[in-house]
């Protein structure tokens, strides 16, 4: 257990795990042990024995994951050959493509340029070999934790994330956990979470980093201290820091006195901005960690400071569109660089910083020039490999190619087109080149450079020393090619339209079928066509080869309800939510399906799943105004009254006056008088609604918030924040919150609700003066006015303000005359001798006579 623990800590330990700790890798796997493992191994038919001890292979399988991370990852490179390791593996490039060929996965191809593959494979290989003994010398049970790892480094290689083999994640589970000393109980949680990350389980991720940070005694809290931010500030104004703190503030063992030497860190050098934020004072005494002062925060140990990037990162992963966001993650990374004590960390929050000054006008020079900086450095020796590689694990950071790509589409997004695709080529990312030619309207040489590729006239890097080899004959080759070379048939079909279905078909050809990116392409071609039957059949195949294409669940979805196979509908849009949480349309959608269920009209239990699902997609699709609706409808159906009432307010922030329809009319509107009635339905006195024997022990108030007094904070919030403010043109509007105030004795409110709804129609409503049927619509609704201004005149202002002798309109006669004389001198030409004009008259005379 002791050359286990020493492995997974990186440092300690006897024998080859020394030498491993120590970064010699070359020395461990050119000894003894590793030797009888690698001498015989053939890449092509792979077969791994283990004759040696566990724990020397474990050491091995370990020198050979950190190398290939060192080659592909973290630099430099490693100072042997294929050719040292098995003397059978003379042949780089061949042995190299093989092995990249056994690493793709579930449809998608591993990058063809990585480096040193065998290196990954043959480490995976071991590793599987170690978890089917069951002689007990590795009774830490740590092979599942390095397998997770290495398949961890696989997902980097492939074009798209595959989901990891539920073995490998059940492998790490809580009873080896529990085995392990609590810094590395956390770090694996951490590492469990940051696989969930990659996979696209973000809920999940999300839970773990939180579970991994308790595990650590992480304590953190993001809050506002005054402060400036720019060199022209006069004031302070609250700045958001993040404020964090180790189990011990001191417990750190890195060596941090040249790390400003070992990563380059680019100075902003702006006229305005600050380089960093300069607090003036404290956080609030009341706040957590207020004793914490934020320009001098106490040293976080490492892997705390891993696990507040991982949180940062998921913060982006959530939420991408909410501008607080990145303002989170500035004082999440702000607050691990000013405390940096790895190559490795540093790096990822450089990174992390980076990518969050991209898109501001005054750092997006620095955000560039940084990501620069980060892939220069890699090739370097300014650090140690084994301060790079401590703590690799517990950060998703990008191999090589893939910062120098995302330096390209940095470089796309400024504009600096060439640049751009001189580093695709460079990096031989067609698919990228293509659109990148698109993008710029260079249709022609997107066509030219994939058929180029296809039919030999752009020969690849990796392929130059193979295809000229003899002893690689043509069906190898293919083997060896066929991912990719799927891949660019459904890039030509996606150039070449007209022709597209054969081009995809084609790439089904090449791959035997095992291409998810040609099946999801045909799946798009037939939906487009109409062809929905065909549509689901090629999307089922798409998505059992790789089920983390969002984009395909969802065109599966579609398809099925056009067919009306809800069973399929509701299982597709249900692994739609599941890759994407935040995808509104899909709540709304799987929603609709569950409305459909059912012969005999829809059950409950349906309405409240498409209750819940409506409900879930709101908070991700807040200004669409269609779920709303929906939402809104489906609530009042199932008697959740309080969400519809938020429906309303919402639509109405959204729509506006639309909400009402042309004629006062909406569904909307119907619904916010079905709600005022579940409320004015109980007693207006809460004490009245006690349940049961009022003078009983315990008796306490009924607050269902579906009705009564429960429902009622709901419905003043609807009115103050949304109605009233949003809608003026509205009669029922104010009726209804005129008979709300009625029936909390606000009688003055209800009055001016009155009179605000006479004006929005009759007042208003010049048709009143010659058309008959408005004229008597008129009079009655003049008729309930007057009615209401003699009942209710006279009353309290508000009975509930013993404070308030007013009366609730003290001019109510006046109101009453001015309002009967306007109307009938508007209406006199024309309906003088109609019964509705003479009451009214008498109407008039009664108020006088008052």
């Amino acid at each position: 257990m002791d050359s286990e623990l020493a492995l997974l800590e990186g440092a300690g330990g006897s024998g080859l795990v020394q030498l491993v700790n120590q970064g010699k890798f070359k020395e461990v796997l050119l000894g003894d042990a590793a030797q009888k493992i690698l001498s015989d191994i053939d890449l092509e038919y792979l077969k791994v024995r283990v004759t040696v001890d566990e724990k020397d292979a474990l050491a091995v399988a370990v020198a050979l994951l950190h190398s290939f991370i060192q080659v592909n990852w973290t630099g430099p490179d490693v100072d042997f050959t294929l050719a040292d390791l098995n003397g059978l593996w003379n042949d780089y490039d061949y042995q190299n493509s093989t092995a990249i060929h056994k690493l793709s996965s579930g449809g998608e191809p591993a990058y063809h340029l990585t480096r040193y593959a065998p290196l990954l494979l043959i480490s995976q290989a071991i590793l599987a070999e170690l978890l089917k003994s069951d002689e007990g010398e590795l009774p830490l049970g740590s092979a599942k934790w390095w397998q997770l790892r290495a398949a961890i480094s696989q997902q980097h290689l492939l074009d798209d994330c595959v989901p990891l083999p539920q073995s490998i994640l059940d492998g790490v589970n809580q009873s080896f956990s529990d085995r392990l000393p609590p810094p590395l109980q956390a770090r694996l949680t951490l590492e469990i979470g940051i696989a969930y990350h990659m996979c696209e389980r973000d809920r999940e991720a999300s839970e773990t980093f939180l579970e991994a940070a308790n595990m650590n005694q992480l304590k953190f809290h993001l809050t506002g201290a005054l402060g400036k931010r720019t060199k022209f500030q006069q004031s302070d104004i609250t700045q958001l820091v993040l404020l964090a703190q180790s189990k011990d503030s001191h417990d750190s063992h890195e060596n941090t006195n040249d790390a400003d030497t070992q990563v380059k860190n680019l100075q902003l050098n702006d006229d305005t901005l600050l380089e960093q934020t300069q607090f003036s004072s404290t956080v609030d005494a009341s706040a957590p960690l207020s004793h914490i002062d934020p320009t001098n925060q106490p040293k976080l140990s490492a892997v705390d400071q891993c696990i507040l990037l991982a949180m940062c990162l998921n913060i982006k992963n959530t939420a991408p569109e909410n501008g607080l966001t990145n303002s989170q993650m500035g004082a999440f990374v702000q607050r691990v660089l000013s405390n940096h004590q790895n190559w490795s960390i540093y790096t990822m929050a450089l990174l992390l910083r980076s990518r969050l000054e991209a898109h501001r006008t005054r750092t997006v020079q620095r955000s560039t020039l940084q990501l620069q900086a980060l892939i220069d450095q890699m090739p370097t020796s300014d650090s140690s490999n084994v301060e790079r590689l401590k703590y690799f694990f517990a950060m998703p950071m990008p191999a090589k190619w893939e910062l120098e790509r995302e330096l390209a589409q940095r470089f796309v997004a400024m504009g600096v087109v060439r640049s751009a695709l001189e580093i695709y080529q460079k990096l031989e990312m067609w698919e990228d080149t293509i659109i990148c030619y698109v993008s710029t309207d260079r249709q022609g040489d997107a066509l030219e450079t994939v058929k180029g590729l296809l039919e030999g006239n752009i020969v690849e890097s990796q392929t130059i020393t193979t295809r000229a080899k003899s002893t690689v004959d043509s069906k190898t080759r293919t083997r060896m090619d066929v991912m990719r070379v799927a891949k660019l048939w459904c890039l030509y079909g996606d150039l070449d339209v007209s022709n597209c279905e054969k081009h995809y078909q084609k790439a089904l050809e090449v791959s035997k079928g095992s291409s998810s990116r040609a099946w999801r392409s045909l799946g798009g071609l037939y939906f487009a066509k109409g062809d929905y039957k065909c549509t689901i059949e090629v999307l089922r195949n798409a998505v059992a080869i790789n089920p983390l294409f969002h984009h395909s669940w969802f065109i599966l979805g579609c398809a099925s309800i056009k067919v009306e196979d809800w069973d399929s509908a509701i299982e597709s849009f249900g692994r739609c939510v599941a890759v994407e949480d935040d995808d509104a349309e899909s709540w709304n959608n799987l929603a609709s399906v569950y409305l459909r269920l059912g012969d005999q009209g829809v059950s409950h239990d349906n309405k409240m799943l498409a209750f819940r699902a409506l409900k879930q997609g709101s908070k991700f699709g807040f200004d669409n105004w269609r779920i709303w609706q929906n939402l809104m409808i489906v609530a009042i159906d199932v008697g959740q009254l309080a969400d519809a009432a938020r429906s309303v307010g919402r639509l109405a922030d959204i729509r506006g006056e639309k909400i009402c329809g042309e004629n006062d009319d909406s569904s909307e509107l119907d619904v916010v008088d079905k709600i005022v009635d579940a409320v004015t339905l109980a007693p207006r006195n809460e004490k009245d609604a006690i349940e049961g024997d009022a003078t009983a022990e315990g008796a306490r108030v009924a607050h269902n918030p579906n009705e009564g007094h429960g429902l009622l904070r709901a419905v003043d919030r609807l009115y103050e924040y949304s109605l009233l403010k949003k809608v003026s043109s509205s009669p029922r509007v104010f009726k209804s919150y005129a008979r709300l105030c009625f029936w909390k004795g606000q009688y003055r409110n209800a009055i001016d609700m009155h009179l605000k709804a006479y004006r929005a129609s009759v007042g208003s409503d010049d048709s009143v003066e010659n058309d008959l049927k408005a004229f008597r619509r008129a009079s009655e609704a003049i008729n309930d006015l007057v009615d209401v201004l003699q009942n209710f005149g006279d009353k309290p202002a508000d009975v509930n303000d013993p404070n308030n002798q007013e009366d609730a309109s003290p001019d109510w006669r006046y109101q009453a005359k001015s309002i009967l004389r306007t109307f009938l001198g508007r209406t006199r030409t024309s309906f003088e001798d109609e019964n509705e004009y003479e009451v009214l008259k008498e109407l008039l005379a009664e108020v006088k006579g008052a």
